[in-house]
């Protein structure tokens, strides 16, 4: 997708949340004396979303600039492991917002890969919020790092693979449908529970990880649930 294409979509989807803030906020001036408590709260709090929904979109404007600007990746021994209880933890007051439970399952200790931290915190970030957002409340997200043993053909060394799974019992996705997820700014039919998205977060997610030659397979049935791969 051309620059001018990301760049169009992208101000497409900030003049929404700009126009919503806009609106209450000129509510609240001019009949601020005239609204209870509850509504001028409720103002508010409308107009923070907003805020958030908009540093998301220029978040994701930075994600997709650096993808394609073909940068140089730094790379660096990266603690899978940490990165997920970080990132986990960082989603702690959303999930027990939603009453949604995490399980997270990692051995007791893993070797480190090559990767960038950067773009490896990214992609897991993404996916936990794609997994809140589309997982019912009182639902289930688990979140399990394996270390694979592999045979280099050529060396006859053994190395390690690690993996990520991030598995929930959401809406999940029709088979039809799961291609067009990653692609930029293609998003499937709004189910009936649904949250605000971009779009773009499994294209960026598919991207990142293939700048650091590393793999992802989605696996997923709609009402079931879905299970995210990660290989590194």
């Amino acid at each position: 997708m051309s620059k001018v294409k990301i760049i169009h979509n992208l101000v497409h989807e900030i003049r929404s949340p700009l126009f919503n803030i806009k609106s209450f906020l000129e509510t609240l001036y001019e009949y601020y004396f005239q609204l209870t408590d509850s509504q001028i709260l409720e103002f508010l709090e409308i107009a923070n979303q907003e805020t958030v929904r908009l540093v998301k979109l220029s978040s994701t404007s930075l994600e997709l600039s650096k993808v394609n600007s073909q940068m140089s990746v730094l790379h660096s021994t990266l603690c899978l492991k940490q990165l997920i209880k970080q990132v986990t933890k960082s989603y702690d007051i959303t999930r027990r917002h939603k009453n949604i439970s995490f399980y997270v399952k990692t051995p007791l200790s893993s070797p480190r890969v090559i990767a960038s931290y950067d773009f490896s915190l990214q992609v897991l970030t993404n996916l936990i919020n794609n997994s809140l957002k589309f997982t019912y409340p009182f639902g289930v997200i688990v979140v399990k790092l394996r270390i694979l043993n592999s045979m280099s053909i050529k060396s006859r060394k053994k190395s390690f693979l690690l993996r990520i799974d991030i598995v929930d019992n959401g809406i999940g996705i029709s088979k039809k449908n799961i291609k067009l997820l990653f692609n930029r700014f293609k998003q499937v039919s709004k189910p009936k529970y649904y949250a605000e998205g971009l779009g773009l977060g499994l294209s960026i997610v598919k991207e990142l990880m293939e700048v650091q030659s590393k793999h992802i397979i989605l696996i997923s049935t709609t009402n079931r649930g879905t299970c995210v791969i990660l290989n590194f």
